[in-house]
C-alpha cells in the first residue's frame, strides 16, 4: 500500500509540473496574442490619425516614433490641453476685466457675463458663487450712472445677485423715464 501510494503521489506530482507548463504555455500564448492585438490596434490608430489630421498636426506627431499611435493621440491631447488651459485663462481674465460698455444696458452688460459664466461652467465645470457672481457684476459697472447704487448694494450684507440686478434695472428704468419726462 505504501509503494502505491508513493507512485500516486509521483505521478500527481508529474501531472502538477505538467499541468503548470499547460498553464503557463497557455498564459504566453494570451499575453502575445494581446501584444499582436496591441500593435495591430497602434498600427491602425496611426494611419487613421495620419489619415484624418491636417499638415498642422502631423508637426505634432513629428517627435513620435513612426506608427506610433498611441504616441500621436498623447501628442494632440497635449497639445489640445495647453489650448484648454490657455483659454480658460483668457475667459477667467475677461470676467475679471469685463466692463460696461458706453450706452450699454444692465440687462446686455450682466448678458455677457452670463455668457462668460456658462463658458466656464460648460467647458471646466468651473461655477460661481453669489459673492463671484456680485464682484464681476458690480466690479465693471459704470460708476458715473451707477455709483450710488453700487454703494448701497455694497453696504447691504444680505443682498443677493438677483436683488442686486434687480436694483440696478429699476433705477436705469427710472433714469431713461426721467430723461424722457425732460425731453
Amino acid at each position: 500500500d505504501e509503494e502505491k501510494d508513493a507512485v500516486k503521489q509521483q505521478v500527481s506530482a508529474k501531472e502538477k509540473a505538467k499541468d503548470k507548463k499547460r498553464r503557463s504555455r497557455k498564459r504566453r500564448k494570451q499575453r502575445d496574442k494581446i501584444k499582436k492585438n496591441y500593435v495591430k490596434a497602434n498600427a491602425k490608430l496611426y494611419e487613421l490619425l495620419i489619415s484624418t489630421t491636417t499638415f498642422r498636426a502631423h508637426k505634432l506627431f513629428e517627435k513620435v516614433t513612426l506608427g506610433d499611435g498611441i504616441g500621436c493621440w498623447q501628442a494632440l491631447i497635449a497639445k489640445f490641453e495647453k489650448l484648454s488651459r490657455a483659454k480658460k485663462r483668457e475667459l477667467l481674465g475677461k470676467l475679471h476685466t469685463l466692463t460696461m460698455k458706453r450706452g450699454e444696458t444692465v440687462e446686455d452688460y450682466t448678458n455677457r457675463i452670463h455668457r462668460l459664466e456658462d463658458a466656464l461652467r460648460s467647458g471646466w465645470n468651473k461655477t460661481f458663487d453669489e459673492d463671484d457672481r456680485m464682484t464681476f457684476m458690480l466690479g465693471g459697472i459704470d460708476e458715473k450712472r451707477y455709483g450710488s447704487v453700487v454703494t448701497l448694494i455694497n453696504l447691504n450684507e444680505e443682498i443677493t445677485f438677483d436683488k442686486a440686478l434687480e436694483t440696478l434695472e429699476d433705477y436705469e428704468e427710472r433714469m431713461i423715464r426721467n430723461r424722457a419726462k425732460m425731453c
